[in-house]
């Protein structure tokens, strides 16, 4: 699988000071995607990495928050099934509120893989909160 050393490192348990060194280092590592068209932050949220890690990314390349990997998947769609934390929500909002009401390309918003997923009773209130007309929307 073709990826950057950012890639391998996120998959191999890298610490915050280590993630920090890349991101200084080589920071177009953020936008370049693996052979699988997954950003560092899409492979961030599919392993469920600290809180302090997802911030990091989040706050170095937000755009990363609005841009699908190759199966349409936006990192907001992996975060809300396994984030357990509200600060990264709260930095979302922050950044980038819009994606709370992107779906992915099953016609899936956040709170739908929220739901699913059985996510914490707090990140629902707070996707709710976001985004209230998401519980009238159906899936494909």
């Amino acid at each position: 699988m073709a990826s950057l050393p950012i890639h391998g490192a996120l998959i191999g348990h890298v610490s915050r000071v280590e993630l920090d060194s890349l991101i200084q280092r080589a920071p177009t590592g953020l936008r370049e995607k693996d052979s699988t068209g997954k950003l560092p932050l899409h492979i961030a949220a599919e392993l469920n990495v600290s809180s302090d890690l997802l911030l990091l990314l989040i706050e170095s390349f937000p755009h990363a928050l609005v841009t699908s990997d190759s199966s349409g998947v936006l990192p907001i769609h992996l975060l809300a099934k396994t984030c357990r934390h509200v600060a990264v929500f709260e930095e979302i909002g922050r950044r980038h509120q819009e994606c709370f009401k992107m779906k992915d390309l099953d016609g899936w918003l956040p709170i739908h893989h929220a739901s699913r997923d059985n996510q914490d009773v707090a990140i629902l209130q707070y996707l709710v909160r976001l985004y209230a007309g998401g519980l009238c929307i159906r899936t494909l």
